[in-house]
């Protein structure tokens, strides 16, 4: 008789596992589903996102019209063997920032990245990305408060556009007082190698991704408690 009873505890214990993990699930999906509607609410820090405005301020970056990916006009970048960057938030007299105190925001950023046929460089450590990075009050950069995206060269090939997204996140420093969305060519990208960036996009979805990374981790603690250890893996929902 104990025995039945044991195992009728045990079957209603693992039955309510299963009905709480596919609740779980279920939170999980909307989370994941809040992360999407904010990726493509349109909400972009991004200022001049097509390039379009050319009375808008640039530094380290160059209108171009000959290669564009949408509309009339990319941004170019060339290689000097020095950092080269080209902040996405600006203003027709000046750079510009968006006001976050403290860091530790989430963005989802992405770029298209066009590599010039007469490019020489082929190696794995030649980078271009976008990315977010943090100042302070006085605008001068936070050491290490970026979180960037990039890929190297020989991802991003010759004479076609290639995405660049996901997710960034800047350190937590209370130091922090603005941030600015950028693109960049590493300075190990040879003097002379060119690359046109397009359609950049940096939307704050900082609330999105703790909404399902917190529904992930409870999947994974209601499978741990019912199998006794499997976890399904709680990271950021996949972007596009």
């Amino acid at each position: 008789g104990d025995l039945f009873t044991v195992g009728g505890a045990a079957r209603a214990q693992a039955n309510l596992g299963v009905t709480n993990a596919s609740t779980a699930q279920t939170t999980a999906n909307a989370a994941n589903s809040r992360l999407d509607a904010a990726i493509a609410s349109g909400q972009s820090l991004v200022s001049n996102p097509g390039f379009e405005d050319t009375a808008q301020w640039t530094t380290h970056g160059t209108y171009n019209t000959t290669i564009k990916r949408t509309g009339l006009r990319s941004m170019q970048v060339v290689g000097t063997g020095g950092q080269r960057f080209v902040n996405l938030v600006v203003t027709r007299t000046g750079d510009g920032q968006i006001t976050q105190s403290g860091g530790g925001r989430t963005y989802y950023v992405e770029v298209w990245v066009y590599g010039d046929n007469a490019n020489t460089l082929t190696g794995a450590g030649t980078h271009v990305g976008i990315g977010v990075w943090g100042y302070d009050v006085g605008l001068g950069y936070v050491t290490s408060s970026a979180g960037s995206l990039y890929a190297s060269a020989a991802t991003i090939g010759k004479n076609s556009w290639v995405k660049l997204s996901g997710t960034v996140t800047t350190a937590t420093n209370a130091t922090i007082a603005s941030v600015r969305p950028m693109i960049y060519v590493t300075p190990d990208v040879p003097a002379g190698n060119t690359f046109y960036f397009d359609d950049p996009v940096a939307i704050d979805v900082t609330e999105a991704v703790a909404a399902d990374l917190k529904a992930q981790a409870t999947i994974d603690s209601i499978v741990q408690a019912v199998d006794g250890g499997s976890a399904t893996g709680a990271t950021a929902a996949t972007t596009k």
